[in-house]
């Protein structure tokens, strides 16, 4: 984890005095087991979770999935990729931390909203390893720490003209050599459901609509020499492009960060701590 001597860019983000999330917390995790009641316990799911100081983003990508190497792009998957698709689960948003309960603020969720929030007690067996019990639903997950998230902690929204939110809202988020990219669908609210999937089978939806609620994107990503290359995605096609060319970010100037070419997409910072800077 970074040092108290870290910095953060000036006039970005001042480092807080007291960091919202412990900095035990900060870093990427993958999930070992998960268990709930009245199922097996999964321990063949692809589930990642990115922690900053104040903000996280998590994929879970479900074990069995059809083989998209043919599949260029959404508009070319048929309906059973699309309701597989709709099996997966993550979502991005804030983190707060109150002794043993952790509570995660979903801006942006894969799946339909439950009810319940995401609270959940967590107890640290070693500094790499964390038990996570539910307090709202009745779960256990067991998560171990993926070295190389020390250090780079940012977060970043992407703006539209007139510095509004872009529509549909889209994040940027780095922790050591990780990063998440997660893209909202276009339709914001979905109505209350256990999952998309279960949505989906109420709705009896038709292909565009099943096309229109999977196209949400999150995307894993590390660190290489030739830019932050996705490991793993929503989208699978994406899997093994570059997320960013960059190997290293820029520096923001006036809170706002420049990424692309010609025609550069701009991000707001909404964290920034360097220690490299």
């Amino acid at each position: 984890m970074a040092s108290d001597e870290e910095k953060t860019q000036p006039g970005v983000t001042p480092r807080p005095a007291q960091p919202p999330v412990p900095e035990r917390y900060v870093g990427l995790w993958q999930r070992l087991i998960l268990q709930t009641e009245g199922a097996p316990a999964d321990v063949t799911s692809n589930v990642f979770w990115l922690q900053t100081r104040s903000w996280h983003a998590d994929i879970r990508v479900p074990p069995q999935r059809p083989d998209f190497a043919q599949v260029p792009g959404l508009q070319d998957c048929d309906r059973d990729r699309l309701l597989w698709l709709a099996s997966q689960q993550g979502f991005v948003g804030l983190t707060e931390v109150e002794g043993e309960i952790c509570t995660w603020e979903r801006k942006a969720d894969f799946r339909p909203p439950t009810g319940r929030r995401d609270i959940g007690r967590m107890v640290f067996i070693d500094r790499d390893t964390v038990v996570e019990t539910g307090i709202e639903a009745r779960y256990l997950e067991i998560w171990e720490r993926v070295p190389g998230g020390d250090g780079l902690s940012i977060v970043m929204t992407r703006l539209a003209e007139g510095n509004r939110t872009a529509e549909p809202a889209e994040w940027l988020i780095f922790a050591g050599e990780y990063a998440m990219h997660v893209r909202s669908r276009l339709q914001q609210h979905l109505p209350r459901a256990e999952s998309l999937v279960a949505l989906l089978d109420s709705e009896g939806s038709e292909e565009a609509r099943l096309r229109s609620l999977v196209d949400f994107d999150i995307s894993f990503a590390r660190q290489t020499p030739g830019g932050w290359r996705i490991q793993l995605s929503t989208l699978p096609f994406r899997e093994g492009s570059i997320l960013l060319a960059q190997e290293r970010l820029p520096q923001p100037k006036d809170g706002i960060l420049r990424l692309g070419g010609a025609r550069p997409s701009r991000w707001q910072v909404l964290e920034w701590i360097d220690p490299d800077v």
